[in-house]
């Protein structure tokens, strides 16, 4: 379904009419977060669905922006809640009722201390993105190498 392209908190969002499910495009999560401890739940008021939810079997899901697939991944890595995001541009799927259900995770998190097992896998996570990080400059370079190869003659 097309999406539609909505100004909620002085942020241009892409909406889903249908479900109320939120693209947000890389930075865009952020910024709504530091406009207030309130601002997820708010948005989430805002954003209704056409019509009721019904329970759908999981779809594979691609990116509104580039078509790629999207992954699934905890949000701060030690949350229940899991987000659908585009390695390729950055963006992330945010379906209706997990704005709040975000705000109420960081309101019960604030100052509560991480046990081991959640620092460590904190720590898996950022070395998987640095590996992820790391190959992606990588390829990039062996194509620019390549390129480069291509149009200038060897002598």
């Amino acid at each position: 379904m097309p999406m539609e392209t909505q100004t909620h908190l002085g942020v241009n969002l892409d909406v889903c009419p249908k479900c109320a499910g939120i693209w947000f495009d890389d930075g865009e999560l952020r910024r709504i977060r530091k406009m207030g401890p309130d601002s997820l739940g708010a948005l989430d008021d805002e954003v209704k669905p056409e019509i009721p939810d019904e329970t759908q079997p999981e779809s594979k899901r691609h990116c509104p922006n580039c078509d790629g697939p999207l992954y699934r991944y905890r949000y701060l890595y030690t949350s229940p809640i899991e987000l659908d995001a585009c390695r390729a541009c950055g963006g992330c799927w945010v379906e209706d009722g997990e704005l709040k259900k975000m705000q109420q995770f960081l309101g019960e998190e604030k100052g509560k201390p991480l046990t081991p097992e959640e620092m460590k896998r904190i720590a898996v996570a950022k070395l998987d993105m640095e590996l992820e990080d790391r190959v992606a400059r990588a390829s990039s370079l062996t194509q620019l190498f390549q390129a480069f190869r291509m149009r200038v003659p060897w002598f």
